[in-house]
């Protein structure tokens, strides 16, 4: 019984060991296993194959856009409107009569001052012979130094009433002819505020007159951006979801910053625009800075930039590479590479956050050669 039962322990105690020696041979197979299986996870990525080019360099802005000149009309005198000439959107040349008011009381009024100014005309003409007379007398001690006083005095008089004659007749006539309301300038009707038979007095609002031929658009840039314009320089307008454009120029250049947003003004005019724009739109404005040849551009937010230094990661077969790069000039969303990635590299454009120099990946786009892929922006 005793030599039994020591067997059955040597026995169990054996197979204890034999388990634990096979467990422990076979434990590091599947660690190397696991390890091998980690080692084969690649991760997927998506790229764009970057190929010389042509890029231009560009200013948008959009705006509203107003007549260059945009004039509100108003009376000078008062009176009654007794004919309309022009109705809303007819064209006005300059010099025009666009409103008649009644003339006649101004008519009445100019020939009464007339006739104050020949009546003075006549007083003048009296107190001069009045003058000759007594001076005359005086030589011969039969006018007293007091009556030459008084000659003179009236004659100086009549001649005062005179000029205020004459001015009061330049007045009348100023009035009479201000019942004629011209246009200033060439231009269309934009708005009529009175209506035939309606009295109006001076300073009161009669028409809107705007000049269609020449528009302008007035936008705000940052001081870098102000050297890079001068008064010429060709801009492109357009309606935001239209692709025909006019042609217009730089104007001017503003020479003080806002005070709020530090920006300075630049105006941008029309040569003409056929009718294709109007006041009152709003345009998108395209002026070209500059043009770069045969460069390399990536979209810029795959750009790693550290200090100085910037980066991005390529792909490099089934490897992710950091590539150190120069930066040029940032266009709209994407950046000129001056230096240090080579023309057909294959930036990675999405992934490219998940990965690090050396890590396996795996490129999804095969083919996605020189367009962004979707997704990258």
């Amino acid at each position: 019984m005793k030599t039994g039962l020591i067997v059955t322990i040597v026995l169990v105690v054996v197979a204890g060991i034999g388990g634990t020696i096979t467990y422990l041979n076979r434990a590091p197979e599947r660690s190397d296993e696991l390890v091998h299986e980690v080692d084969r996870t690649r991760y997927p990525v998506r790229t764009i194959k970057v190929i010389p080019g042509t890029v231009s360099e560009k200013l948008e802005r959009t705006g509203v856009l107003q007549a260059n000149t945009d004039v509100v009309l108003t009376a000078e005198v008062a009176g009654r409107i007794v004919k309309v000439n022009k109705a809303l959107g007819d064209e006005c040349k300059k010099g025009e009569t666009l409103l008649q008011l009644d003339r006649e009381g101004y008519r009445i009024g100019l020939a009464q001052a007339r006739a104050a100014v020949k009546q003075a005309e006549v007083a003048v003409d009296q107190a001069g012979r009045t003058m000759s007379r007594t001076e005359a007398l005086k030589a011969q001690d039969v006018a007293t130094e007091q009556q030459l006083d008084s000659a003179q005095g009236g004659l100086a008089g009549a001649q005062a009433a005179l000029e205020l004659a004459k001015a009061s007749q330049q007045a009348a006539a100023r009035s009479l002819k201000e019942t004629a309301v011209k246009c200033p300038f060439a231009g269309r009707l934009a708005e009529r505020m009175v209506d035939l038979g309606q009295t109006v007095g001076p300073s009161v609002p009669l028409a809107r007159l705007v000049n269609v031929d020449q528009l302008k658009l007035v936008m705000n840039v940052t001081g870098s951006q102000l050297t890079r314009l001068k008064v010429g320089q060709r801009v492109f307008l357009s309606e935001p979801e239209s692709t025909t454009r006019v042609t217009a120029e730089v104007s001017r250049l503003g020479v003080a910053a806002d005070r709020m947003t530090k920006t300075f003004p630049v105006e941008i005019v029309t040569s003409g625009s056929e009718g294709l724009l109007r006041p009152g739109q709003i345009v998108r404005a395209v002026c070209e800075l500059a043009t770069h040849e045969n460069v390399l551009v990536v979209p810029t937010e795959v750009v790693h930039i550290e200090g100085d230094a910037s980066s991005v990661m390529v792909a490099d077969g089934d490897i992710a590479r950091e590539v150190s790069i120069q930066l040029g000039p940032r266009i709209d969303d994407d950046v000129i590479v001056t230096s240090g990635l080579a023309a057909g590299a294959e930036v990675i454009v999405v992934g490219y956050d998940e990965v690090k120099d050396g890590s396996p990946i795996e490129v999804t786009n095969t083919g996605k050669t020189t367009e962004h892929v979707d997704g990258a922006r």
